[in-house]
């Protein structure tokens, strides 16, 4: 009985000291913003941690976030365009022109989208929340970015 309790209590403590990889991530960004961060606060004693949330951005949707963005752009410039179509037509072509490369870009991005997959992890962007005292000594709640690049295993500071 007491051989069984004892390996019970040793197989626990061994389980529970190993970290997962988001805490492994998380002990990093830790780590990373107090030698970043904190030393360039106007007082970094009052340097209080809030809250860590990690968005994955997956190749899939980093795809569909650029196709979206040039289709906002194609939209701005057939605005733009039927604005100057009275006024200046060199200046309304000019604008549909800028359409062009945008399309082209879409189509061969729709290519590629054919072909990954949902899980495919490009980047994970950590958004850090801290409390600390502003310029004028007043806490305010401010936030931070880091990202993590799993495939070259590369934490990056991108600050405020």
């Amino acid at each position: 009985m007491k051989k069984l309790l004892l390996i019970v209590i040793v197989s626990v403590s061994l389980f529970s000291c190993s970290q997962t990889p988001k805490e492994k991530l998380l002990s990093r960004v830790d780590k990373m913003a107090n030698t970043e961060l904190v030393p360039n606060l106007k007082d970094p004693k009052s340097f209080e941690k809030k809250e860590v949330t990690l968005d994955t951005i997956t190749t899939k949707k980093w795809i569909l976030e650029m196709m979206n963005s040039n289709v906002d752009r194609m939209k701005e410039n057939l605005d733009h365009s039927n604005t100057w179509i009275d006024l200046d037509l060199a200046k309304a072509k000019e604008y549909m022109n800028e359409n062009i490369p945008l399309k082209k870009e879409n189509d061969s991005l729709a290519e590629v989208l054919k072909h990954t997959s949902d899980t495919s992890i490009v980047r994970i962007e950590i958004n850090y929340y801290y409390r600390a005292k502003n310029g004028f000594g007043a806490l305010d709640v401010q936030n931070t970015k880091f990202c993590y690049i799993p495939k070259d295993d590369n934490l990056i500071y991108w600050g405020k």
